[in-house]
């Protein structure tokens, strides 16, 4: 019986060392399984921190973006008002050409009738005949032309120069609307 004892401690002996090395196995695995563990979560915190850095850099991309687009807006309304101010500006200057026109029409008339009357009634004439008792209703009509003559041309002589100083205002403020576009243009 002790030999059968013997030979079951013995048995005991050897499944306990079998049961040793394996619960020692069973705590390098568990060991091991703790690192991985470990190592999954710092990549799963490394991840949820790139991927938070990329959120952060996506908002800060719409953000640059929608300010890009609202002053591409803005330069849009400027450009469009620029062309405005342009085409006012070549409605102005033919207007102006228009007027340069008239002027030179009226200018040339008024040669005419200056011509016509020289030659109806000369100067000389005029003056001798005013002096030896020349009718006085047509020297009043020679006197009366020539005021409308003369008022004629002074009226033309300010309707130009209001157009030519009004030109030159349109064009002055093209110019500043110009010189603003130009630093917009360069930045987009």
């Amino acid at each position: 019986r002790l030999l059968a004892f013997r030979g079951s401690i013995a048995a005991t002996s050897s499944d306990a060392q079998r049961l040793r090395q394996e619960l020692t196995e069973a705590r390098v695995a568990s060991a091991r399984l703790e690192a991985g563990a470990e190592s999954l979560a710092l990549e799963v915190a490394s991840s949820e921190r790139s991927a938070e850095e990329t959120e952060r850099k996506a908002l800060g991309v719409a953000r640059e973006l929608l300010e890009t687009s609202q002053g591409i807006s803005r330069l849009r309304v400027e450009a469009a008002a620029q062309q405005t101010l342009k085409l006012e500006l070549e409605e102005a200057q033919m207007e102006a050409t228009s007027l340069e026109q008239r002027l030179d029409a009226t200018k040339h008339d008024l040669e005419l009738s200056r011509l016509r009357r020289a030659t109806a009634h000369p100067p000389e004439q005029l003056r001798s005949a005013g002096g030896a008792g020349a009718a006085p209703p047509q020297v009043a009509l020679e006197q009366l032309r020539a005021s409308q003559d003369f008022a004629v041309q002074e009226a033309l002589r300010s309707a130009w120069e209001a157009e030519v100083r009004d030109r030159r205002e349109t064009e002055a403020k093209l110019q500043a609307m110009e010189t603003h576009i130009w630093p917009i243009r360069e930045s987009l």
